[in-house]
């Protein structure tokens, strides 16, 4: 095996159907069981070394793991300290959210009350000008009753029957 590249030849650089060869699949098949072993060597001298080994290897395991579980703890604790951060971030937030919409609201019914307000105002003046203007010519019509009642006291407005 000359070649480190199993898929790469020297004479062309191009990658062809003709170079995928059982014997370059076979190369390559080998290499992901060579990874496969190794890991499962590491995993189990890690366990071997637990049980079998000698008092200072023992050691050297428990306080491994030792150091894991805090490692485990400490990312723990940060996540959790990290979601009630965020917590209290959406909390201050929707506290902040809810005092512009009790504010929003407050100033909407002190607008409407304005409103309202010159509304009834307006009507109040609408109705006293209009009694007035009634009362002007309720006088008015006395008035002329009174002033064809001078000239001819015939009953003109039909008023007595």
């Amino acid at each position: 095996m000359s070649n480190s590249n199993p898929l790469r030849t020297d004479a062309c650089m191009k990658r062809t159907v003709s170079m995928e060869t059982v014997l370059r699949h076979h190369e390559i098949q080998e290499r992901k069981l060579q990874g496969k072993r190794e890991a499962y060597k590491r995993r189990n001298d890690t366990y071997v070394k637990a049980m079998y080994g000698s008092p200072q290897d023992k050691e050297e395991v428990r306080q491994d793991g030792r150091t894991a579980l805090l490692q485990q703890m400490k990312e723990k604790e940060l996540a959790d300290k990290n979601a009630m951060a965020e917590k209290t971030k959406e909390s201050d937030f929707a506290i902040s959210y809810d005092r512009i919409c009790i504010e929003q609201d407050k100033e909407d019914k002190i607008n409407k009350e304005k409103y309202l307000q010159q509304f009834r105002n307006e009507n109040k003046r609408l109705m006293e000008l209009r009694a007035e203007q009634q009362k002007k010519d309720r006088c008015a019509r006395h008035l002329e009753e009174r002033n064809l009642l001078q000239q001819s006291p015939i009953n003109w407005s039909h008023t007595l029957h």
